[in-house]
């Protein structure tokens, strides 16, 4: 399957690091002046109470401190790489946003160049892949937002494991699988690592190390227990995805159909999905699972005469995804961009190698038509995502619109907009919030308490108490909402009432402070 890389401009450009980064920074130039998106990156980075410190106290937090407490305030999970390097950049560049999108670029561009380092040897077809890969807009989720950062780590660990893998340099098995333990310590689901190592040396016909990737097996199963059990102490993991084996069958075969589609830009991306669960058999999880049984065929078949890249396309595509595909451990989030980030490669060795047999029957002189419009328009569409994520207001305005049944788009959405004193705007983004959540959630009842801010703000205090009224009617356990109420009614000389409220307040909640607590208006 080995081919030498074909010579010739288009070919010598495909492989020339300072190209791709290049183009990698130009189109995620626009973006770097975004400022903090507030959608995990406020409280994980910005206002995070253990990252601001500046001593070394931190350090055994960080690295050995299990308590419900510290893994919550950490995101949950435990990603010490992520912490150390969010530390030690917020130690450096302090709170200012701009210098820290530039190394949360920095660091993409390193993670591309070290997987172009690792596809020199290999066919123009992965080499063409690597490109559409670094341009992919999917990973404008993890370039273009700070909390992505644990994205783009693994990313620069995985591809610099696998480019010493394909050295074979004596020290590749102690570096290799050192590299993969950080990859996985900076984001649980590149536990997938070693596999993609197999994948390449397939790929390249090339024999397999397999001390080093033993090695490096062990250490990824080994950090997949550690997050497991992390997961399972900060109670993380979501209910099944539907009723029974079959139900979850169609649900997993509809989501990989759904990233097949984001894969090769047929479906938009969005910051939030709907993903129903398929308790049934209908049209949308039947189709989905001839589309993958078309796709397993062809690797089959192609497998069987001797062209393996389409069932090393698919391996990957579906090893990429293992992880996230609720199947080990059911997610809060059913589907996402970043949980492409290492599974939309196949895809694009798939494309690759359709772009290579096209280029194989084109006269020479329009191959760099070819290869430069199919890169500027992938370029032009990541672009466009990074400007989406440099504007809250626009990521959530979107978010809403195509996650129709979700109640966290709409509720961003309404933050965004009373940051920027859109009151009318914000109230009702606050009201689809709730019409959505329909006060089941926690959601739904932070919606309410900063629904009843925006009105009382207004001077429509009639309102905003018949809405705390309603709030703690549904939430009797929930201080922040009892305090509101109590605020309104002292706010509107009531104050028999008030007392009263603020005593049940003391009583049954005696270390509420108001602010105290992140979510809530007041």
């Amino acid at each position: 399957m080995t081919e030498a890389p074909a010579e010739g401009a288009s070919a010598r450009w495909l492989r020339h690091p300072l190209v791709l980064a290049a183009a990698v920074v130009l189109v995620y130039l626009p973006s770097l002046w975004g400022g903090w998106l507030r959608y995990d990156d406020d409280w994980l980075l910005e206002q995070n109470e253990l990252l601001t410190r500046g001593d070394l106290d931190v350090l055994p937090r960080i690295l050995f401190d299990f308590e419900l407490d510290r893994r919550l305030m950490l995101g949950a999970e435990y990603l010490p790489v992520r912490d150390l390097v969010t530390w030690l950049l917020r130690g450096v560049l302090g709170l200012d946003v701009t210098p820290l999108r530039i190394a949360l670029l920095g660091a993409y561009v390193g993670a591309v160049l070290l997987l172009q380092f690792s596809a020199l040897r290999l066919p123009r077809a992965v080499q063409l892949a690597v490109w559409l890969f670094a341009l992919h807009p999917v990973h404008a989720e993890s370039v273009a937002w700070l909390a992505g950062f644990k994205d783009v780590l693994a990313l620069l660990f995985l591809f610099a494991a696998l480019a010493l893998y394909g050295t074979r340099h004596r020290f590749a098995l102690l570096g290799v699988p050192l590299l993969v333990g950080l990859a996985c310590f900076a984001k649980a689901a590149v536990v997938i690592g070693p596999g993609v190592l197999w994948v390449f040396d397939r790929l390249g016909d090339r024999r397999t190390d397999f001390r080093t990737l033993g090695a490096s097996a062990l250490v990824a199963v080994l950090a997949a227990g550690v997050h497991l059990w992390v997961g399972s102490l900060v109670a993380m993991y979501a209910e099944p995805l539907a009723d029974g084996w079959l139900g979850r069958v169609l649900t997993v075969a509809t989501i990989l159909a759904r990233y097949l589609g984001l894969s090769f830009f047929v479906l938009p991306s969005s910051v939030f999905y709907d993903v129903p669960a398929t308790n049934t058999p209908d049209a949308s999880s039947l189709g989905a699972l001839a589309l993958l049984a078309v796709c397993a065929a062809i690797a089959a078949l192609g497998w069987r005469r001797g062209i393996r890249w389409p069932a090393l396309s698919l391996v990957l595509f579906l090893i990429g995804l293992l992880p996230v595909l609720q199947i080990v451990a059911p997610l809060q989030n059913r589907m996402a961009d970043r949980y492409l980030l290492v599974a939309v490669l196949g895809p694009m060795i798939t494309l690759g190698f359709g772009v290579d047999a096209l280029l194989g029957r084109l006269r020479a002189s329009l191959a760099p038509l070819l290869l430069g419009g199919l890169g500027s328009l992938v370029g032009l569409l990541a672009l466009l995502r990074g400007l989406i994520f440099a504007d809250p207001i626009a990521l959530f305005d979107e978010g809403t619109e195509r996650a129709p049944r979700n109640a966290v788009a709409p509720f961003m959405l309404a933050e965004a907009l009373v940051r920027e004193h859109r009151t009318a705007e914000a109230e009702g983004a606050y009201r689809e919030a709730i019409r959505r959540d329909g006060f089941r959630t926690q959601r739904g009842l932070r919606a309410g308490n900063n629904l009843g801010r925006l009105l009382r703000e207004q001077g429509r205090l009639d309102e905003a108490q018949a809405l705390f009224v309603d709030l703690v009617a549904r939430y009797p356990d929930d201080a922040r909402a009892l305090y509101n109420l109590a605020f309104l009614e002292f706010l509107r000389g009531d104050e028999a009432a008030s007392s009263r409220h603020r005593a049940e307040l003391m009583e049954r909640f005696p270390e509420y402070r108001p602010n105290s607590d992140r979510p809530g208006p007041l």
